[in-house]
């Protein structure tokens, strides 16, 4: 047995968020408490069938998962059998995104549907709400021409913005790495070229990115490429973007990354940001007029906490230390621009608002 669309989707839901209640996944999924009822019933025998504890329901809604379920069906190493997977909606729209930013030859309506198994009435939705549901928010165009095909009309920096978010969107999903690698048919050997990249940059700039991070800068860095061989070319960036020349992980970056001439200052740029918006631990400490500045900025702000809330944290140094962390990207992401989805706000924010009021007042 394989499960339905829906069923799929239901069960990716359940296993990123694990927290989420039945009244949530009803909203999330667009079902009734019936049908709900019923896709779990078709999940809960799938899994029994293929060697896996059953999900269960708790009085308050909330849903038990077995944590080997979890793990399986979370994990990017998840096999993925591209005759049998169907992608939802939104899986296509992040899909058909990527293959308009990274394809050399014209595209048309039985590109897509060759590429993702899917009739032609249902390409030709999907191309609709790409331009309501994601395009208008770049500020992007889908045009056709007859002799150019599909293609997205707009700034270059807005493209590439598209192109980092729905990478971001994509890696997470039910073998994320395996559906980009197969679909848009990308060159592994030069995905493994850039994973060397990365950790030469690391072991040179003595700092450590976090996992995730280490999964998507590959990926970001080669459509990045893709564009650049295309003649794709940035022209312009925001204003905030040049500060980062004349850093010292500018002038190292670049070293690293000279191999693949890259001509284009503003390109370089763009590139070098890539790392520094990256969550990382210097293991070299405070070295720097900007991390002083940062690690004041955060003793301060644990200082306000503990008077606010009348306590004093035991291992005070571990937790600047991780506040820190936290907040050194997050000032560039701020600085550049960045836009990262916040899906565990969601999470966290309802049932911890109390303690976002007291940090907000804390900063």
């Amino acid at each position: 047995m394989s499960l339905d669309e829906r069923g799929l989707n239901i069960l990716k839901l359940l296993v990123n968020n694990p927290t989420i209640s039945g009244s949530q996944l009803e909203k999330e999924a667009g079902l009734s408490r019936k049908q709900l009822s019923y896709s779990l019933a078709k999940i809960n025998f799938y899994l029994k069938e293929n060697g896996f504890e059953e999900i269960g329901r708790m009085r308050t809604g909330k849903f038990i998962i077995p944590h080997n379920v979890i793990n399986s069906y979370k994990t990017n190493q998840f096999t993925f059998d591209e005759g049998a997977y169907v992608f939802i909606e939104k899986e296509r729209l992040y899909l058909i995104a990527l293959i308009l930013l990274q394809h050399k030859e014209e595209l048309s309506i039985n590109h897509f549907t060759s590429i993702l198994r899917i009739s032609k009435n249902t390409v030709l939705n999907d191309l609709k709400k790409l331009q309501t549901v994601i395009l208008q928010e770049f500020d992007l165009k889908l045009w056709y021409d007859r002799s150019k095909g599909y293609y997205l009309v707009g700034k270059e920096y807005e493209k590439r913005t598209l192109m980092i978010r729905m990478i971001q969107s994509i890696l997470p999903l039910l073998s994320g790495e395996s559906i980009l690698l197969s679909i848009l048919e990308i060159d592994e050997e030069r995905i493994r070229m850039l994973c060397a990249d990365v950790e030469e940059v690391e072991k040179t700039l003595k700092v450590r990115y976090t996992d995730e991070r280490i999964r998507e800068i590959p990926f970001i860095l080669y459509f990045i490429l893709i564009r650049i061989e295309a003649q794709k070319f940035l022209d312009v960036l925001p204003e905030d973007y040049q500060h980062i020349v004349g850093t010292k992980e500018y002038g190292i970056i670049l070293k690293v990354f000279e191999k693949y001439r890259i001509e284009n200052a503003m390109d370089k740029i763009f590139i070098v940001t890539q790392f520094q918006i990256s969550s990382i631990n210097y293991a070299d400490g405070y070295d720097t007029s900007f991390e002083l500045e940062l690690f004041e900025a955060a003793s301060k702000v644990l200082y306000n906490f503990e008077n606010l809330v009348c306590i004093t944290f035991k291992d005070r140094k571990s937790l600047l230390d991780a506040l820190i962390q936290h907040l050194r990207p997050a000032m560039y992401r701020i600085r550049y621009h960045y836009h990262i989805e916040g899906k565990i706000l969601n999470m966290i924010l309802p049932q911890h608002s109390y303690l976002f009021e007291l940090t907000r007042h804390a900063m």
